[in-house]
């Protein structure tokens, strides 16, 4: 593929740089064009027929004298050939390595001239920082965006269209999206599978509970209560009622969990510890 000048912004080696030379030297006539020049003005000759040698060597490797006589004579064809065979001994000992800014200096070439006739090849003499550049590139980068939205705009606002519903329709679905919104929150907070997932669950991956156990309180004989007066407490003893039936196979650890039996036999040890510490 053919290189451009836009190719070359960090020229690396003779190539790029003919590229940027020629782009230069044509950039150049365009400059001559604006100003309304058909040959270089006089007062100005030196440092620009030499800007001219040095990129015309630059651009035309090959066989660069003829290409420095060609050029210079274009736009100074008063000059001798004792003028130009000085002018390339010169330019055959000379750096030839012009930046952008050194060019726009030469030629007096301003950012607003630059950017008005497209001399990007040249820099611009009166922003040294460009500070001027970087914000016309912004500008022209806006420019652009707004051009490529308004090509692919539909000519609706922005944002979605607004549903034409009724009181009772739009609380109805801001209901329903707020039940959508709690439903996804708990499951956030859960981290729990959903039903689909707990169908294909099996037994093996999903732990038992393990049964609780109820051990029954252990008996500590105590003595019988004794009164305050040191006699011992008579205990009644309760006679079956009439048509009760008795029987001895009774359980007698069914008997101890049993909630009030137990409540009363802590209700007795409390009596007895009081009556020791009496």
């Amino acid at each position: 593929m053919r290189k451009t000048i836009h190719d070359c912004a960090n020229p690396r080696n003779d190539d790029d740089y003919a590229i940027i030379a020629r782009t230069r030297l044509k950039d150049l006539r365009i400059w001559f064009k604006r100003n309304g020049w058909d040959e270089l003005p006089q007062g100005e000759r030196p440092g620009r027929l030499q800007w001219i040698a040095d990129h015309a060597w630059v651009a035309y490797p090959t066989n660069p004298k003829p290409a420095i006589r060609r050029r210079c004579r274009e736009i100074a064809p008063d000059l001798s050939d004792d003028d130009l065979d000085q002018l390339i001994a010169y330019t055959e000992q000379s750096n030839k390595r012009w930046t952008p800014d050194q060019s726009a200096m030469v030629w007096d070439i301003t950012a607003h001239d630059r950017d008005s006739h497209a001399l990007w090849s040249f820099g611009a003499c009166d922003d040294p920082d460009y500070e001027w550049r970087r914000n016309r590139n912004l500008e022209k980068d806006a420019e652009r965006k707004r051009n490529e939205r308004a090509a692919r705009s539909t000519g609706r606002p922005r944002g979605r269209p607004r549903l034409e519903l009724t009181p009772e329709e739009m609380k109805a679905r801001r209901n329903a999206q707020a039940a959508e919104r709690m439903r996804r929150l708990r499951l956030r907070k859960n981290a729990s599978a959903t039903k689909e997932e707990d169908i294909s669950r099996t037994e093996l991956s999903v732990t038992a509970p393990s049964p609780i156990l109820l051990l029954p309180a252990p008996i500590v004989p105590a003595r019988a209560p004794k009164a305050r007066g040191g006699l011992p407490v008579t205990v009644d003893v309760l006679e079956p009622l009439e048509g009760e039936i008795v029987t001895d196979d009774v359980d007698f650890d069914d008997i101890m969990m049993h909630p009030s039996l137990q409540s009363a036999i802590a209700y007795a040890r409390r009596l007895i510890q009081k009556e020791r510490h009496q």
